[in-house]
């Protein structure tokens, strides 16, 4: 979502699609073929409303896969990060802030400005997406493509504090390979709760 690329993304698994189809010599013509894409929500869109906005943002630059006859399209919404990090050199949280749309900067504070409560908020928008009333049919049909909700870089503390207050525990989480040899006991937890670990960076300074 960051990278304004979603729509290229949309248009690349159409394309793929219907080559994989003409490979099949149109011997499956009709059949749904399913793709699924993960997408990460920026920092910077933390808060409820805000990553409202960028899940349907997200939709709408998705749309022309989402609605395609061929495509099975399940959606991965992913935080990509709990808070920005003044530590972290690329982090800039305030000239990030500044070059944000009139529209997302107007939707809720700067989630830099409340680190302990921006993304719990954020996590209540993506359950209450995720959850969506399923006797609403226009709201279950908005966000019908939607198959799971997701974290990364999550710390300990964070997932702690997601086990004690959140209605949907997150269906997978990134976390780097060295957070996996450091702290064991993060990968116990996530088992005891069957959250999914998704490896990276695991091929970075290993011997």
């Amino acid at each position: 979502h960051a990278s304004h690329n979603e729509q290229q993304v949309a248009h690349g698994i159409i394309s793929g699609v219907q080559r994989i189809q003409e490979a099949l010599n149109n011997n499956n013509k009709g059949t749904k073929i399913q793709v699924h894409v993960v997408t990460k929500i920026w920092y910077t869109y933390l808060g409820y409303d805000r990553t409202k906005i960028a899940v349907d943002e997200i939709l709408n630059d998705l749309k022309e896969a989402m609605q395609h006859p061929n495509i099975d399209l399940k959606i991965h919404l992913l935080l990509h990060w709990p808070q920005c990090y003044d530590h972290i050199a690329w982090m800039d949280c305030e000239r990030e802030e500044r070059e944000l749309p009139p529209h997302v900067q107007s939707a809720g504070s700067p989630p830099h400005l409340d680190r302990p409560n921006a993304w719990k908020e954020a996590w209540r928008a993506l359950e209450d997406i995720y959850d969506a009333d399923s006797n609403n049919k226009k709201t279950k049909a908005q966000f019908s493509a939607i198959a799971s909700i997701v974290v990364s870089n999550f710390e300990q503390h964070h997932i702690q504090d997601m086990i004690e207050s959140a209605r949907i525990l997150p269906h997978l989480t990134q976390i780097t390979a060295w957070m996996n040899i450091n702290n064991p006991g993060l990968v116990d937890l996530y088992r005891q709760h069957h959250i999914h670990v998704q490896l990276y960076n695991a091929m970075t300074g290993f011997v």
